[in-house]
């Protein structure tokens, strides 16, 4: 667990003499991205990295300058010691994407917790935008969206499973191609299925069926459409929204109505008589998508895990290099 940066004493700044032209610069670029962050931080609009270079070799006199560049920038990020900057980086750079508001908040509790005061949302913006998410420039364009439509569904299974202590109907999600039926990926759940059971098995469609041929996967090949049944949750938006940021293209999300799943149903009368723990559903379930669509989801996953296992570095996990 990383120790509160508010708690530590006698921190270093955050500010290197060395590196203020480049913290301005990536400011700049990031702004540039994303405009607001100019409301946020009006004074940036007056601030420029040649400038600033040019103060420090002495071209312009002091009666030149209203007031330095490197003053303004120093003087706004003075409260940032390098324990809170590294906090920054490790909120605002993770793989789970969050806004430069909510790492504001954390930090706010982080500093009420150690009794001291918090760091303005401003400058907590200003130092969020100098760690530019490499990752998404990094690899925007590495998709290749298909002309096809999924469908993310969950259905209320009829047979029993054994659980502990009684038996019990799970309900599978399911995402599925919508011309051919062939099913991608499906998780099975006790209960109504939520926002990351869902987004969880689009995960499992998205990166599994491409993990065959490298453990190390630099392209994704998302459908252009998403049918999805009942209404949106605000993640599966928020995952259409982050492919148009990152990619130029937006993927149709629709809601649709409840349709019972024919293959699934033919399936379990199948197994209508047959006393089945949960992974004996899964296992059975998941040959029954072998023999019809010649994919196997379940299988896929267990080999790509036994064929890595801990040997792939964290930069080659899909949600590391395509965070959204």
């Amino acid at each position: 667990m990383r120790t509160n940066p508010f708690c530590v004493t006698d921190a270093s700044s955050w500010l290197v003499p060395d590196r203020i032209p480049q913290m301005l610069d990536g400011i700049l670029r990031e702004a540039e991205r994303r405009p607001q962050i100019y409301d946020i931080l009006p004074w940036l609009r007056r601030m420029d990295v040649l400038i600033l270079c040019l103060e420090r070799s002495d071209v312009f006199s002091d009666a030149d300058l209203p007031s330095s560049q490197e003053a303004i920038f120093t003087t706004f990020f003075a409260a940032v010691t390098r324990p809170l900057a590294e906090m920054v980086e490790a909120l605002y750079t993770t793989p789970l994407l969050r806004s430069m508001t909510t790492v504001g908040e954390i930090l706010r509790r982080m500093a009420l917790a150690a009794g001291v005061a918090p760091l303005s949302q401003a400058v907590v913006t200003g130092v969020c935008a100098s760690f530019i998410r490499q990752r998404i420039d990094q690899f925007q364009g590495s998709t290749q969206p298909q002309m096809v439509t999924w469908k993310l569904s969950w259905h209320q299974s009829t047979v029993r499973v054994r659980r502990v202590t009684e038996m019990a109907k799970p309900i599978v999600i399911l995402v599925s191609d919508e011309a051919s039926g062939k099913v991608l990926a499906f998780r099975c759940t006790d209960d109504t299925p939520s926002a990351t059971d869902l987004s969880l098995t689009l995960y499992d469609a998205l990166v599994y069926p491409n993990m065959d041929r490298t453990p190390y996967l630099w392209q994704l090949r998302p459908p252009d459409h998403l049918h999805v049944q009942g209404s949106l949750p605000s993640e599966i938006v928020h995952i259409a929204k982050g492919w148009k940021m990152t990619n130029g293209w937006e993927m149709e999300i629709e809601e649709r109505a409840h349709e019972e799943y024919p293959f699934l149903r033919q399936w379990e009368c199948e197994i209508a008589d047959r006393l089945l723990d949960p992974v004996q559903y899964l296992r059975l379930l998941d040959r029954a998508c072998e023999r019809a669509f010649g994919y196997a989801p379940f299988l896929a996953k267990q080999q790509v895990a036994r064929r890595t296992g801990w040997c792939v570095p964290p930069r080659s996990e899909p949600t590391w290099n395509f965070p959204w």
